[in-house]
């Protein structure tokens, strides 16, 4: 798990479905590990793919010259296989190993704060808004923001997708498992003249377990 979340995940995504920034600007585009056509292979040809990678893709090659042993070789097929049953605690896991900077550490620990009530805005957060309310349909989230200091407000629609994902309290969630007086953090990005979410992670405070 480690050495795929370190090596391989910046393409092929913690979950193995190929859905990063990278992998979705690739020809071809990485496969969806979980999948049949990856899952059919032999073990000898996982094995091959990783060490030798695949011509004229982004899929380099893997092995002992540029730094994969044989035995880790073999872990990372025996992690393929264990991809279509990987549980969210897994993938939560593999999020803390994913290479980052430091920046990315930082924007981490103020997101797993907020959502766990340690760290509210006030003169030592980046935070610019005081105050935030927001309506919700079947495909979007409407966010309004009152700025500290001027009390400008700032109106933002995010747009649900079919391949947004939900979190409560780091379990699979939908939509509806969202409650008043929740605390979320969506994860969107600009796609055409809208904001699409790809990420909304719902925490409810009250008795829960916090984040850790």
């Amino acid at each position: 798990m480690e050495h795929f979340a370190d090596h391989c995940a910046m393409c092929h995504a913690n979950d193995g479905s190929g859905d990063t920034l990278l992998g979705k600007n690739m020809y071809p585009k990485p496969p969806d590990m979980r999948e049949t056509v990856t899952q059919r292979k032999t073990d000898g040809e996982l094995y091959y793919t990783i060490q030798n990678g695949v011509r004229l893709s982004g899929m380099p090659a893997f092995g002992e010259e540029h730094g994969t042993g044989d035995q880790d070789t073999w872990k990372l097929v025996l992690f393929i296989r264990h991809l279509p049953k990987l549980m969210p605690e897994e993938q939560k896991e593999m999020g803390r190993l994913n290479p980052k900077t430091a920046e990315e550490r930082e924007e981490e620990k103020e997101e797993e704060d907020f959502l766990r009530g340690d760290n509210p805005p006030g003169k030592d957060s980046k935070a610019q808004h005081s105050h935030c309310q927001g309506e919700i349909s079947d495909n979007s989230i409407t966010v309004e923001t009152t700025a500290k200091g001027t009390g400008e407000k700032t109106t933002t629609t995010v747009v649900i997708v079919a391949d947004t994902k939900f979190t409560k309290n780091d379990s699979p969630a939908t939509l509806k498992d969202l409650k008043v007086g929740d605390r979320v953090v969506i994860h969107a990005a600009k796609k055409g003249d809208q904001l699409e979410a790809h990420m909304v992670r719902i925490w409810a405070l009250k008795g829960a377990a916090r984040p850790h």
